[in-house]
């Protein structure tokens, strides 16, 4: 009588050492990190599901003037605003605004917020600076992001950028810049201009800008 044959069983893979299971985990950690990195450096952020790309003030769609600072005298504690910034939308579309924020502002000067002015109809001309925050503009609306920029041709009758700030301790204060966030065609953007501002509590002298103003 023929003896039954036992299958022979498959030999089990043997786990992958703990050492090298942690290696792959560093390995792809790394390559992670040097993805987003480098996305980050050719100006293309992740976000959620949505992307932002970084433009320049040349390549943004908006009408730019150029740098300027606004320099103000102003005790300590009293409020500020500045226009630093006009921007005219020269596209065929609205753009959205969706933020803006002051960039390394010092230890001295307390940024109150950033608004904006983008009104058709609007009368009055860009602010410069005005005592108080927010701008006490008659003929202006001044309101919080996000705000609608519609196309238009004549810059002044853009929008109107005004930061508000006020000196916190004695001396001169400013910031490195504005960094705008806006939407267009359905996509984010953001741009940081170099335009800025110069509070000094010092009433007796001329508030100048710093002779070397850093770069954004």
């Amino acid at each position: 009588m023929a003896s039954p044959v036992t299958a022979a069983s498959e030999p089990s893979a043997a786990p992958a050492p703990k050492g090298r299971r942690r290696w792959v985990k560093r390995f792809v950690v790394v390559v992670a990190i040097a993805v987003v990195g480098a996305l980050a450096a050719g100006g293309l952020w992740i976000s959620g599901i949505g992307r932002v790309t970084r433009l320049s003030p040349d390549d943004a769609p908006f009408a730019y003037p150029g740098r300027d600072t606004v320099g103000a005298p102003a005790p300590v504690g009293v409020p500020l605003s500045f226009g630093s910034l006009l921007l005219g939308n020269t596209t065929d579309e609205p753009i959205t605004i969706t933020g803006a924020r002051v960039l390394e502002a010092e230890i001295g000067v307390t940024v109150l917020g950033v608004q904006f002015d983008a009104s058709r109809e609007r009368k009055a001309s860009a602010v410069g600076v005005l005592a108080g925050f927010p701008a006490p503009n008659p003929g202006s609306q001044y309101q919080d992001a996000p705000v609608t920029v519609e196309p238009i041709a004549v810059l002044p009758m853009g929008v109107d950028v005004v930061v508000g700030v006020q000196a916190n301790r004695p001396g001169r204060w400013w910031a490195r810049g504005i960094e705008l966030s806006y939407r267009r065609g359905g996509r984010d953007y953001v741009t940081t201009y170099p335009n800025t501002f110069v509070v000094c509590t010092d009433m007796t002298v001329r508030c100048e800008i710093p002779p070397q103003m850093p770069d954004v």
